[in-house]
């Protein structure tokens, strides 16, 4: 989302874009994100999304106007303190599918062929890493003990839980699938959530995706991580 001019009067009510969440919107009208997320009018909202980082195309987002800075006079010569509303969003991922090879060490963060940055995770194993709020589809290459794999994971863009085609989106953003996320049912998806019931140590019964599948998946997903 390009930066958008201050909507003026009373505010405007936004309908949701794909790829669209509270942090882009505040990013691009030129908010902190709590001010719109903490906005009396987006409370409904917040029943809706509790965590505030998963959010529906279309959900309706209310963006108020932008307040004048006021400034207290100074003495010339004197120290000014200013605050930065906007801030990085941020990043945090820990990459399941390879338990067994040893925690994450270090990592690259790619857009398209372009590198951002290299890091080193943290003693867990997680990914933290600061981007714009912006940002959408980025690749985390990581490295463990004498190996490395791809993440390609798209940001703000996650379809519902009880959707297979958000279920595909989480199984690829935690490395267990890497084919298109179209909701269907294919061979690839079922050999990946197989994998990830493994994995979790989940038991073996006939229903391969059940609700116990689905919330644990979301668990590991995180819903918070950007």
């Amino acid at each position: 989302m390009n930066a958008r001019s201050d909507p003026g009067g009373d505010g405007i009510v936004l309908a949701l874009g794909a790829a669209e969440s509270v942090d882009s919107v505040a990013y691009a009208y030129g908010h902190a994100r709590s001010t719109l997320w903490d906005h009396p009018r987006n409370a409904n909202l917040r029943q809706q999304h509790p965590d505030g980082t998963t959010l529906a195309s279309g959900d309706l987002l209310f963006v108020p106007p932008r307040t004048k800075a006021t400034f207290e006079q100074n003495a010339t010569g004197r120290r000014h303190t200013f605050r930065v509303l906007n801030t990085p969003a941020l990043l945090r991922f820990r990459p399941y599918a390879l338990a067994g090879q040893g925690l994450a060490r270090h990592f690259e963060v790619l857009r398209g062929d372009t590198l951002l940055g290299r890091g080193t995770a943290e003693a867990n194993g997680d990914i933290v890493w600061p981007l714009e709020p912006t940002a959408d589809d980025i690749t985390v290459r990581v490295t463990f003990d004498g190996f490395s794999r791809d993440y390609p994971l798209r940001l703000r863009a996650l379809d519902p839980i009880s959707t297979l085609k958000g279920v595909q989106q989480r199984l690829r953003g935690l490395g267990y699938f890497s084919g298109e996320c179209d909701g269907q049912m294919n061979d690839a998806t079922r050999v990946a959530i197989g994998a990830f019931r493994m994995q979790a140590g989940l038991p073996d019964d006939d229903e391969l995706l059940s609700d116990a599948v689905r919330a644990t998946l979301h668990g590991y997903h995180g819903e918070a991580s950007l």
